[in-house]
């Protein structure tokens, strides 16, 4: 567990698993309604969630409090496909129409010419039955909206002694699986199984309303009023009470407070690991300062310090180099092979390295601290070498919690393990990889920034896809019909890099999440682990200058680098969020690469700021001073490979 001076400790599975966080985009979730319809009929009054068309969200008002009311009124005919036969209206109205038989845009058109200020475009049952051969037939569910695949027997499920087209399409209301409380919908659709051959009884599962976005094709220019989609449950209810003389509707864009809740969060976890991981980054410059000794040091139970690989410009160029080939090539497995394997290798991958991780900053520490005798009790691994009783334990836990997290990824908690394994894994990263100059940083965070807006908004030139946003949806689920068994609908779950922070967004559907990948923690961090680095060892030149020392400075004059650069990257964390929530679009290419606004915020004032204090070309170049802990290291290191052999010899 411990390396000498002229290792590189896992440097090849950093960076693999860095590359592929590069990935990883700052914000991502799944589709919700976008809509609040608030009713009011039949003495009551009650919310129903919807779904606004593509670029008529500008004509809805942006909150239920400015919404004008509306009374609602029945579309004669029904789908509203032909023209609409409606009294002169004495107030603003909404109309209801039922889906089917016409396109979307028609409808919306309809209603626009009779006068219509919005059309509630309601879904129902028998739109996702195919039409029966005769009245007396059995309903099937339509096989191109994905069969039997459009329930959902995990959220309930239950039995019909007689399945007449009427009761198909009121959705069984009266059976055990409408009445469950897991079926939000209180709808019910047929899968077409049946209990026994030739027995009338079918087994029926939860139909979930479906909030589609109406493809109103070209015909947006020609329309100004909004139209929405409401699920069948609630299309439903609107059409038993559309008739009472109270009935009136406001309708207004959701509130998105729980997606800027869940992204201010993520931005607060982002700036909190970058903090953690750079501050950690630091601890043998910080003990140099201190002139603490070695032995003091492992009396306070830290882990020992392995030595950092030191990047140079070369090193830099060549990573960039590997990260192309390497994104190209997951975009190429990922086109000709099955995706899901090369996220299974990704997760394999980020195990290795957590589990390692885990064993040495967090849990043989603990062990150490609160276990003393363990770390004297050394004993040879066979084919593996020395190692201590509390090692063994430290590696044995750390194992077990992230396998923990390998069977449970697609749990509601797992995000807190992941969470939790990512900030340990930024630390060692830190820890193992450092820059050591201004040249080489702005080689490094500069090319990767082109890298990154190459890959994102221009590879679609080249691939007809970007490159990146191809590698970071790989492994999607699936929803199929089993081969073996037509009553059947196989569900594969997402699969997702696990290399990002996520933050499930407060009031959203599940699978919505913030995100955040480690690589934009990572790269912005080497540049801030240098700089804290520096700040922390001016205080030995302004010792011995006679500036005066350290402990009397405020804060920001102790650490003047490190105060701006964290700054910097938050506030370059929050331009890209902010990016992502109003949805920027470059080259058709909907999604912006945090690289973009972190390099210029952290980078660029930093580099500036030197240039004003007079220290750009020793930073440019490196300052020397930083040589002290790294030979101080080496010296370390090698007692204690020294004492490991010993006790080898001896045992």
């Amino acid at each position: 567990f411990s390396a000498a001076c002229a290792s590189e400790p896992m440097t090849g599975l950093w960076w693999l698993l860095l590359l592929v966080a590069l990935c990883l985009g700052t914000s991502a979730g799944a589709q919700q309604p976008t809509v609040d319809v608030h009713v009011t009929g039949l003495g009551e009054t009650w919310q129903i969630d919807a779904t606004a068309a593509p670029r008529l969200e500008a004509h809805l008002p942006t909150s239920l409090q400015t919404a004008p009311s509306l009374k609602l009124i029945r579309a004669t005919p029904a789908d509203a496909c032909s023209h609409l036969n409606m009294p002169d209206p004495k107030e603003p109205f909404a109309l209801l129409t039922l889906r089917g038989t016409c396109p979307f845009a028609e409808k919306a058109a309809n209603a626009q010419v009779a006068g219509a200020a919005a059309i509630l475009v309601g879904d129902t049952i028998q739109s996702h039955y195919e039409a029966p051969e005769t009245s007396q037939a059995i309903p099937q569910l339509k096989a191109l909206d994905g069969g039997v695949c459009q329930v959902d027997c995990r959220m309930s499920q239950g039995t019909v002694e007689a399945a007449t087209p009427a009761a198909v399409y009121a959705g069984f209301p009266e059976s055990e699986c409408a009445r469950s409380p897991s079926c939000p919908s209180h709808l019910c659709g047929l899968t077409g199984e049946k209990l026994e051959e030739g027995d009338s009884a079918y087994t029926v599962c939860c139909l979930p309303d479906q909030h589609l976005q109406m493809d109103l094709r070209n015909a947006t220019q020609e329309l100004r009023i909004p139209a929405v989609f409401v699920g069948a449950a609630d299309t439903v209810r609107l059409q038993a009470a559309v008739g009472s003389a109270d009935m009136q509707i406001q309708i207004a864009m959701k509130s998105d407070f729980g997606g800027f809740l869940g992204s201010l969060i993520m931005w607060l976890l982002g700036c909190a690991v970058v903090t953690l991981a750079t501050w950690v980054s630091a601890r043998a410059e910080r003990r140099h300062v201190t002139a603490r000794s070695p032995q003091q040091e492992r009396r306070e139970r830290f882990p020992e310090q392995e030595e950092a690989l030191d990047m140079e410009v070369s090193m830099a160029v060549g990573y960039l180099v590997m990260a192309t080939v390497a994104l190209v090539g997951l975009f190429f497995l990922i086109k000709f092979m099955q995706p899901r394997f090369v996220v299974f290798a990704m997760i394999g991958a980020f195990s290795i390295a957590a589990s390692t991780v885990v064993t040495q900053l967090a849990i043989h520490p603990v062990i150490d601290m609160a276990f003393p005798g363990f770390s004297r009790r050394p004993f040879k691994v066979p084919h593996v070498g020395m190692s201590t009783a509390g090692w063994a334990a430290a590696a044995a836990l750390s194992c077990s919690l992230v396998l923990w997290w390998v069977m449970a990824r697609h749990s509601s908690y797992a995000w807190i393990l992941q969470d939790m394994l990512a900030v340990f894994m930024c630390c060692q990263f830190m820890l193992s990889i450092r820059m050591n100059s201004i040249k080489v940083s702005s080689v490094l965070l500069m090319s990767f920034m082109v890298y990154d807006i190459f890959m994102v908004f221009l590879s679609p030139i080249i691939f007809k896809k970007s490159v990146m946003v191809e590698v970071a949806k790989a492994g999607a689920g699936s929803i199929q019909i089993s081969k073996t068994n037509p009553y059947e609908c196989l569900r594969v779950p997402d699969e997702r890099m696990p290399m990002l922070f996520m933050i499930p967004r407060p009031g959203g559907n599940g699978g919505d999440y913030a995100m955040l990948g480690l690589g934009d923690v990572l790269l912005p961090g080497l540049l801030l682990s240098f700089m804290l680095r520096y700040d922390t060892l001016r205080s030995v030149i302004s010792s011995t200058s006679g500036v005066g020392p350290a402990q009397g400075k405020l804060f920001f004059q102790k650490y003047p680098y490190w105060t701006l650069g964290v700054a910097g990257y938050a506030t370059g964390l929050l331009l890209a969020f902010l990016a992502n929530a109003y949805g920027l679009t470059f080259f058709g290419v909907k999604g912006q690469p945090a690289l973009l606004y972190l390099v210029p915020c952290t980078l660029w004032p930093l580099s500036l700021f030197a240039y004003l204090r007079g220290e750009l070309s020793n930073l440019w170049n490196g300052p020397e001073i930083l040589d002290l802990t790294r030979e101080k290291a080496c010296s370390e290191s090698s007692e204690v490979s020294d004492l490991e052999g010993l006790v080898e010899e001896q045992l």
